[in-house]
């Protein structure tokens, strides 16, 4: 018997087609700790079943499965489909459509179908998948009402799933489930191209914007865009244009003016940002995702997400103000471009003897960079390095090994090129280190740098470049780069960066 237990959900389904999808959806929920109401016994006995009725009037959330042709006897009074779609209608239930592959909505059939039956087709429905069934599933949830999940994780299982993959959509379906706890969503990427091609992502965006959620999406400008991606594609993969991609966010900008925000930057963005702003603040994340341009597995990109109490957590947060503060409308001219192209590249020994003498008495040298293999090989910076040293200037080194950056790498290597090895760089960065003790330190960064930054310290004033690394690029002098000093607003956000993965974010060989 069924007793007047309360479920999260009731799955309705016809037996002859319908049984095999809704037992997997019930299981699949189930897992997540959600109570869910599947008949599978022969409850329904001539006129509706009371026991039934119960059941739907006492669950939250309607599940409907449709495998091809499951409404076509909803034309017929007796019907036990059409009954329990009635009776949920009739109780409030939030109905939930889950369309099997290849359901067609039986519109010819529609004048001899009760409004109720009709009415289906406007209701936020779910298309099953064989090969994205967690996307699946976390979408189906995302519709649900006053849904908990009880696999809640711990601050210490958070920490272990940093660094484990997770599908953009299964981090945009996880934050949506309780949407009312939404208050905005920050994006950030070159250009976006895969929420219009992506039929999965376009939907997903979609819904979230009709649930009246606020988002902020930061590109680059087309040209920003170019200097970089020019090197880094790969060659069997078509992309969308640039200014396609700029083109469809104005256009969705236009269309939800009330919650799009899309604006233009100039810095490069290397690598994909997405954040969730929540009404409790403890709840807020952090997904990035390093791009990895003519990797042929993109799933296996870097991809972590950071929680609330991580350090990185601030320091991609901050970033993105950052970056946000200097963007401008896409129909506003971009001064920032023309400032752009106009940058002077500047070579490591130029900039660095450039600055020492502007700044006179140094006091110490913060340097961060995947292996800085150029500072054991190129004659003319070796040479600068050790005058540096001679000096009794004090640096500090934040280097990456192979295990924390082989796999960012490996796909956007130069074919022609022959590499160092980051593990070889690092030990000659440790024998440094050794040589002198009192002037060099050396940390191993935990995420993969994905860029090359240099600050001098002066007395009171400071100059620090950032090169931004686009592997392939045949003219690595062209990379985009730009130098700042105290006064702009850039060097106290890189500067802090540097910070963060200094104390925090890095480790000592034994360590």
């Amino acid at each position: 018997m069924i007793n007047k237990a309360h479920y999260d959900a009731f799955i309705s389904y016809r037996r002859d087609n319908g049984f095999y999808l809704a037992r997997l959806v019930r299981d699949q929920l189930e897992k997540r700790g959600i109570s869910v109401f599947l008949d599978l016994e022969e409850l329904r006995s001539g006129e509706f079943n009371l026991k039934l009725y119960e059941a739907i009037q006492n669950s939250k959330n309607f599940i409907l499965i449709l495998p091809i042709g499951a409404l076509d006897r909803c034309i017929f009074e007796d019907d036990w489909v059409r009954k329990e779609i009635i009776a949920a209608i009739k109780t409030g239930s939030n109905i939930i459509p889950v369309l099997g592959e290849n359901f067609q909505w039986p519109r010819k059939l529609y004048d001899k179908m009760p409004e109720e039956i009709k009415s289906l087709e406007h209701f936020s429905g779910v298309k099953t998948s064989k090969d994205y069934l967690d996307a699946m599933i976390n979408r189906l949830i995302s519709f649900m009402y006053d849904v908990k999940q009880s696999d809640k994780l711990n601050n210490k299982e958070k920490k272990q799933i940093e660094r484990e993959y997770i599908s953009s959509e299964k981090y945009f379906y996880d934050g949506i489930q309780d949407s009312r706890n939404v208050e905005s969503i920050d994006m950030a990427f070159h250009a976006g191209a895969e929420w219009f091609t992506s039929i999965e992502k376009n939907d997903l965006l979609y819904d979230i914007v009709s649930r009246g959620i606020h988002v902020r999406v930061l590109l680059n400008d087309s040209e920003t865009s170019e200097l970089i991606a020019q090197h880094m594609r790969h060659h069997r993969k078509k992309y969308m244009m640039f200014d396609e991609c700029i083109q469809n966010w104005k256009n969705l900008k236009n269309e939800y003016s009330n919650e799009m925000e899309v604006r233009l930057v100039n810095i490069p963005i290397l690598r994909r940002y997405y954040s969730f702003h929540m009404k409790d603040a403890c709840m807020d994340t952090v997904n990035v995702k390093y791009y990895t341009y003519g990797n042929a597995k993109p799933d296996k990109n870097y991809q972590p997400i950071f929680y609330c109490d991580s350090p990185y957590f601030a320091l991609y947060r901050s970033e993105f103000e950052y970056l946000w503060e200097r963007s401008v409308e896409p129909d506003i001219p971009n001064d920032m471009t023309r400032r752009l192209k106009k940058e002077k590249q500047v070579d490591t020994v130029t900039f660095f003897n450039e600055s020492m003498k502007q700044l006179g008495n140094i006091l110490e040298i913060d340097m961060s960079f995947r292996a800085g293999s150029e500072w054991h090989l190129d004659s003319n910076v070796v040479d600068l390095l050790y005058s540096i040293l001679e000096r009794n200037i004090k640096l500090r080194v934040l280097v990456n090994n192979s295990t924390s950056v082989e796999t960012t790498a490996v796909h956007m290597r130069q074919p022609l090129k022959k590499y160092y090895g980051y593990d070889k760089s690092l030990s000659d960065w440790l024998e440094l280190a050794k040589t002198y003790p009192k002037l060099v330190t050396v940390r191993v960064a935990d995420i993969p740098l994905m860029r090359r930054y240099y600050n001098i310290k002066g007395k009171g004033k400071s100059i620090a470049k950032i090169s931004y690394y686009t592997y392939g690029n045949y003219s690595p002098n062209r990379d985009y780069q730009m130098t700042v000093n105290t006064n702009d607003r850039g060097y106290s956000l890189y500067a802090e960066e540097f910070e963060y993965l200094w104390e925090k974010g890095s480790h000592i060989i034994g360590q």
